[in-house]
């Protein structure tokens, strides 16, 4: 069970706020049905940044997405499940973004699996690699847990997740 932030490792862009971006977390605040509601937060400048994200879970086809957006009435980003690994709990997620002209690519890790980690490599780094080419920008350091992101009591198991995959809708 996990009330924890789940991270990004490493995504093959730079963040939109410039370089110096680094401990990006997504965090659920609230969920109802297929919706979420994401505590978003991201250091930049030794400054933690938090910010409200929604999210819309679905299937089109064979293919899990999530709808990601700033406002409840905006226009959302489609994020596709690309990669689950529910033995070492992480997740790729890919979505084209239209203004850069690229398909962007993120492994996604709970705080379980980054504590195993010491700087070399991460959970399913290969399956990344192999997904989302050799491009790499590590998002995750070993600080990042000492910067006091707060559990927030909402409790999602792996089950209700993978339950989620299974049901062609896609949790995070």
């Amino acid at each position: 069970i996990t009330n924890d932030p789940i991270w990004i490792a490493l995504r093959n862009f730079d963040s939109v706020a410039g370089t110096g971006v680094d401990c990006v977390y997504d965090k659920v605040k609230f969920k109802t049905d297929n919706d979420y509601t994401l505590e978003h937060g991201y250091n930049y400048q030794s400054k933690m940044h938090k910010m409200t994200l929604y999210a819309t879970a679905g299937q089109e086809g064979n293919q899990a997405y999530l709808d990601v957006k700033e406002s409840q009435s905006g226009q959302g980003n489609r994020h596709v499940l690309k990669h689950w690994d529910d033995s070492k709990n992480c997740f790729i997620l890919e979505y084209q973004n239209t203004t850069a002209r690229r398909v962007q690519c993120q492994l996604h890790l709970w705080a379980s699996s980054v504590k195993s980690y010491r700087g070399d490599r991460f959970e399913c780094q290969e399956k990344y690699d192999e997904i989302c080419g050799d491009t790499k920008y590590k998002v995750y350091k070993t600080t990042c847990t000492k910067l006091g992101v707060a559990h927030n009591g909402l409790r999602t198991s792996k089950q209700q997740l993978m339950s989620s995959i299974k049901n062609k809708k896609v949790s995070i």
